[in-house]
Parts: C-alpha cells; structure tokens; sequence
C-alpha cells in the first residue's frame, strides 16, 4: 500500500528524557506504547485515530505505531516562570548557579510555580509499535516535515515520503495495519494558525 496526501497523517513526536526547557515538568511517555501531550502543545487537536506516529528523540528516529486510540480528559498541569519577567521560556544549567537562565539570560535559583488547567491526551499506539531506532536520523526527518516550526514537540510529517525512507525496514503488510475507524480532528486553541 502506497500513501497518498490526504489519505492519513504521520505525526513526529518528540520526547526526551533530558529536558532543556525549563517551563514545564515533561510528560509521562511510555515510548513503545503511548504518547502523552497536553493542549498547550502547538498540533496537539490535530491528532486523531488512523494516524501514524513517529517518535523521535532530539537525534533519531525511535520508532512508529498506528494510532487506534486517542484519550483524553481534563487535568491540571504545573506551569513554572522566571520570578521577574513571568516568561516561560528558560533553561536549567547544569552545574552553573544560579540554577536557571532565562532566554534574556537573566540568571535565578527558583521558578515561580502555577497550576493551569489544561486537557491531557495519550495517543495510544502500542500494538502495531514498530522499533526503528537508527533507521533516521533527525535531519532527514526534518526533510519530510512541510513546517518550520522545529520547536513544536508535535510536527506533521509527509507519510508517503515517510514510507519510501523506511521501505527496507518496513514491510507492506506493517504499512497495511493502519486502523480504519475515522474520526474528525479536534479543533482548538493549540494549534497553529
């Protein structure tokens, strides 16, 4: 089975287990089974039943699952901010002091905390998951995504090209596992414009 546009979407994941952002906590990834994201995530209603999940580290591809199931429910989630400018975007250095830098490289030892209501998802995909750690590495996936925005953990990936990169690795029949309930996409205010 070759896929073309409009047929299903493939979703680049990114999870990591060093955190350089320091505004939120992470999610609770379990990588060959489930992803976990929330709707401050930039794609995150765009996701649906029938897609394809990629999920890659910040070097490489680890692997890809069909998406059988999508959960949701409302939650509540830690928030952290630069004390002074309330900014979210800062970083966790290492072994310098203060502890954090913000991206004005204002220095600080303690964040601010808030608890934002937010609705937690889990794209489920464990049953089909296919590991391909090695296979790609980030560039070339970078290759096959049509968006800029390398700062979104969630980024639409071109499947069909997809496909063709991973067809030594990928047999038909795992590409002909695609779950076949359709459902609509969730809009909301996360995704892009």
């Amino acid at each position: 089975m070759q896929f073309r546009e409009g047929m299903t979407t493939a979703w680049s994941f990114l999870t990591l287990t060093v955190r350089q952002h320091g505004g939120n906590t992470g999610y609770d990834d379990a990588i060959e089974q489930y992803y976990s994201f929330d709707s401050t995530v930039p794609n995150c209603r765009r996701v649906r039943v029938g897609d394809l999940a990629a999920v890659r580290n910040s070097q490489q591809l680890l692997g890809i699952g069909w998406i059988p199931e999508l959960t949701s429910k409302e939650a509540h989630k830690e928030r952290r901010r630069y004390p002074l400018c309330h900014t979210t975007d800062f970083k966790t250095r290492s072994t310098a002091l203060p502890r954090y830098r913000c991206a004005k490289r204002h220095a600080f030892n303690k964040p601010l905390s808030e608890q934002i209501a937010t609705t937690s998802y889990r794209a489920i995909y464990g049953s089909s998951w296919k590991s391909l750690r090695g296979a790609l590495d980030t560039s070339t996936l970078e290759s096959i995504t049509p968006s800029n925005a390398r700062q979104h953990a969630i980024r639409r990936l071109d499947v069909g090209r997809l496909q063709r990169l991973l067809e030594d690795r990928v047999s038909p029949e795992w590409w002909a596992r695609r779950p076949t309930a359709e459902v609509p996409r969730l809009k909301g205010a996360c995704d892009p414009k």
